[in-house]
């Protein structure tokens, strides 16, 4: 799991819409032998080179991160999971199927909170959904295997909902335990604001 880092002025605040077409010569997905993922890679790299004058640098980088833990046993981690999939704004368990899906109720305030419906998804992709809203990575050090249905909800405020730290623990029987590792990252050493099309 990588960063980038240098990301400052115009390059942090502003966002973009990027269109772009395969070139004619290109196997698209629906054929039988589609473009690697690595190859679209290059291709969107070359693109942001283009038109942003883009030119970075991966370094390895010793920064903050956290960990997914068992909090109590993991007997109590699968307690707490399947309490969660009845105690949550949707009950998804049966519902939906293998996927990640993210609402936003209302409470009675008015106010809106965050319910996210993890089925048939391992703890590794729960850090990995978890590592935008902690702005950082977080990595599964829990050592358990499988699959696993449950809904997480929080709210950073604390009003109307845990926070997101504390909703981890209460609702899934886990914790995010803060600490440190080295990280891949990008470098950001030079980028050109782009001109309009």
């Amino acid at each position: 799991m990588g960063s980038a880092v240098g990301r400052t002025g115009w390059i942090k605040s502003q966002r973009y819409a990027i269109q772009a077409l395969f070139p004619e010569t290109a196997v698209v997905a629906e054929t039988p032998n589609p473009v690697s993922d690595a190859t679209v890679q290059r291709m969107f790299q070359a693109l942001l080179a283009e038109r942003f004058g883009l030119v970075v640098r991966q370094e390895t980088r010793d920064r903050g991160v956290y960990f997914i833990e068992v909090d109590e046993s993991a007997a109590e981690m699968r307690e707490r999971m399947a309490r969660s999939l009845s105690a949550g704004h949707r009950n998804s368990g049966l519902t939906y199927g293998a996927g990640i899906y993210s609402a936003y109720p209302t409470g009675p305030d008015g106010g809106r909170y965050v319910s996210i419906a993890f089925n048939r998804q391992s703890i590794a992709q729960l850090a990995l959904r978890l590592s935008t809203a902690a702005q950082g990575p977080v990595f599964d050090r829990t050592g358990l295997p499988g699959q696993f249905d449950f809904v997480l909800e929080y709210d950073e405020t604390g009003v109307l909902r845990p926070t997101m730290v504390t909703a981890i623990r209460e609702q899934l029987g886990l914790r995010l335990q803060p600490g440190r590792a080295p990280i891949d990252a990008l470098v950001i050493e030079r980028a050109v604001f782009p001109s309009a099309n």
